[in-house]
């Protein structure tokens, strides 16, 4: 019977947000970040186009050791220096620039866009060099991408990689994003926000278990099996007028307090120092009983605070404050539902108020 929840689709997701963030649509764009990579001075000649060209396959795009990018007041991004070149086409001196669009909707076009680069640039999207992307040259100027055929549901990782083969500088500027038309600013580096998902279990059927006392209901969250952050059965959570998360659908139980039946609910925040003044999840009804998982580099097998669980359906609003086990990097925070009576199966007022 957990098949069928199947058929009742959810809407797509906006992004809940007490963060400041950008979300055009259904498409979130995360803050642009740099390294400067990890190979320091390269000999290589850049003396005609088809040497331009080859110096690319010399770069090594970093998996770590990122560091944030503060936009421009227009949104675009900007990276200017001084060259450190000492033998001038002779040399090359990479640096890298990454944001992540996540993409839960429809896409009409999507374009990465290059004010001016100094000396040359490549576009890489999920690790795939993107044909067609390069700009090579001193003081190139102006050129736009169109990266929607590459585009993907979900998670889309796009690095541009850059290099420096000459004094006296490094640059490139007004770095942008262009969707359907309109630019779109990506968020200040503390609101790397994901949006609400939500999954349905990968238990092929209902779960025995009995939840007649209330011992019985605490004891069945460990029958649960969260789903892993990148499970592709994660699908976009419907979401209210008032930005919050809504979840309802008839009961599939067949033996009132003797089945349980999980659905699952995730969004990831990326707090680059670790930090927030404020970190609260909350929701406002459950039908039958929720807890609240967070999960990150100081807690990666998930906490929890047993005091805000519900246990059997209510509708009062129930909030808990993460603010003290936050970690540098992601955190994912979870809710683990069961149902485990008819008539209904329900979690409204889902939210994430952060702030910074």
């Amino acid at each position: 019977m957990k098949n069928m929840k199947s058929r009742l689709l959810l809407l797509p997701a906006l992004l809940l947000l007490s963060l400041p963030t950008t979300a055009f649509g259904q498409t979130v764009i995360e803050p642009w970040q740099y390294h400067e990579g990890n190979e320091g001075i390269i000999d290589h000649p850049t003396n005609n186009p088809q040497e331009f060209i080859a110096a690319f396959a010399l770069a090594k795009i970093p998996t770590q050791g990122w560091k944030p990018l503060t936009p421009a007041k227009d949104g675009t991004v900007n990276f200017m220096q001084g060259s450190k070149i000492t033998r001038g086409k002779q040399q090359v001196d990479f640096t890298y620039f990454k944001t992540v669009v996540n993409v839960t909707g429809k896409v009409n076009d999507f374009k990465v866009t290059f004010g001016e680069v100094d000396d040359a640039a490549r576009i890489y999207i999920n690790g795939q060099y993107v044909e067609g992307s390069d700009i090579i040259g001193r003081k190139s100027v102006f050129k736009t991408v169109d990266l929607k055929s590459k585009l993907r549901m979900g998670r889309n990782e796009i690095v541009i990689v850059q290099y420096d083969q000459h004094p006296p500088g490094n640059t490139i500027k007004k770095i942008g994003l262009e969707m359907n038309g309109e630019e779109i600013l990506a968020a200040p580096k503390e609101a790397a926000i994901a949006p609400w998902t939500v999954h349905q279990g990968n238990e092929t059927k209902l779960v025995d278990f009995e939840t007649k006392t209330l011992d019985q209901r605490k004891n069945a969250f460990s029958k649960a099996t969260i789903p892993a952050a990148n499970d592709p059965g994660w699908k976009p959570a419907e979401i209210r007028k008032d930005g919050s998360v809504v979840f309802r659908m008839p009961s599939q139980i067949m033996k009132a307090a003797g089945q349980l039946d999980f659905t699952y609910f995730q969004t990831t925040v990326n707090l680059p120092n670790g930090k927030a003044k404020k970190f609260e999840v909350q929701f406002e009804l459950v039908d039958d009983a929720a807890r609240i998982y967070l999960f990150n580099k100081r807690f990666p097998a998930g906490y929890y605070v047993d005091a805000s669980d519900v246990y059997q359906a209510q509708h009062k609003l129930t909030k808990v404050d993460f603010v003290n086990q936050l970690a540098e990097g992601d955190n994912r925070v979870v809710v683990v539902q069961f149902d485990q009576s008819r008539p209904g199966n329900s979690l409204m007022g889902l939210r994430l108020q952060v702030t910074p």
